[in-house]
């Protein structure tokens, strides 16, 4: 039996460190959201300084109340933080995001949750505008986005399709997640067993191992700071803790679902270095699942295209970015 929830949705925003300004431009994008009751949770990973002072300041100047604060003692890593916030929070759907990640306009939560019901989905994501900030913000592009392959979360896709292409790396981008709160206490607390830094690709990868599909709602809904999360950082000590995740997650996975071809293929493969040995490996231990993925690598990725966008930016927002930091004008 499902929980009775007091809020259609809980914003669940994730810290640890965080730049003031950044914080600011997420929370008033939060706070900004019309036509739909939700709570905001801001909950912190330890940090030495985590600006709760600031940001309850701000949401009570603007008339929020709906909020809450959680406070982790010591830092117990990406996916624990989430995960605690989940079970503290009272939406009967979850969103979750960083500081500099914001929502793209009044109606994001509006637009996903009507979507979400009308399908009853257990999970669905949408569109993300990529941005890098210097002199200004600047939307980027010319790569692919994530999920790569956007036309496998359609309503009609194949759900073997769509479960084999997630398990060979079609993540979606987790700022873009939109999920229903039960399920996601479920499945972050599997993912946290292996991970404590990939939250969103391993939770989805217990979903989908579970035949729960995964809704693609195709509009922008997430303003997305490149270059600073786990799976886009250039810092080789982000990429060496997505590694070890990996490497637990995956072993945890094979035990989870021991009999699913596409999961077997893709732990196997992750030893074998020769190609040649792992097409061999693919085409004669599980040639339907070399078929299916044929059939997806040669689909047309999803670019990133980020011409026109920046007329789409919040002018509140971008003004946020100019305002000084707290320490500095101490």
């Amino acid at each position: 039996m499902s929980e009775v929830s007091d809020f259609s949705v809980s914003v669940i925003l994730c810290t640890y460190n965080p730049d003031w300004r950044k914080l600011k431009a997420t929370l008033l994008s939060a706070a900004m959201q019309e036509d739909i009751d939700f709570e905001i949770v801001l909950t912190d990973d330890g940090s030495g300084e985590d600006h709760f002072r600031e940001a309850a300041a701000l949401l009570d100047s603007r008339g929020f109340s709906d909020y809450r604060i959680v406070k982790n003692k010591t830092n117990v890593g990406t996916v624990r933080n989430l995960l605690g916030a989940a079970r503290q929070a009272r939406g009967e759907y979850i969103a979750a995001i960083s500081p500099g990640d914001m929502l793209f306009d009044g109606h994001v939560l509006k637009c996903l949750y009507d979507f979400a019901k009308a399908r009853d989905a257990e999970v669905c994501f949408c569109d993300a505008v990529y941005y890098e900030l210097g002199e200004g913000v600047h939307p980027v592009g010319g790569f692919p986005a994530a999920p790569q392959y956007p036309r496998l979360f359609a309503d009609n896709a194949p759900l073997k399709l769509q479960q084999t292409a997630f398990i060979w790396g079609n993540y979606v981008l987790g700022a873009t997640l939109f999920m229903k709160r039960e399920n996601a206490v479920r499945y972050y607390e599997l993912a946290s067993r292996g991970a404590k830094y990939i939250e969103d690709a391993f939770s989805l990868m217990y979903m989908t191992l579970a035949g729960i599909r995964i809704y693609h709602c195709p509009v922008k809904g997430i303003w997305y700071e490149y270059g600073t999360g786990v799976s886009t950082s250039r810092d080789s000590a982000a990429f060496a803790r997505m590694k070890t995740d990996m490497d637990n997650s995956f072993r945890l996975l094979s035990d989870y679902r021991p009999y699913c071809p596409a999961l077997a293929a893709r732990c196997r493969i992750r030893f074998l270095r020769n190609p040649v040995l792992r097409i061999g490996y693919l085409l004669f231990r599980h040639p339907l699942v070399s078929l299916r993925l044929l059939g997806i690598f040669t689909m047309k990725k999803s670019i990133l295209d980020p011409a026109g966008v920046c007329t789409a930016w919040p002018e509140k927002l971008l003004e946020v970015f100019q305002d000084p930091d707290p320490k500095e004008t101490q």
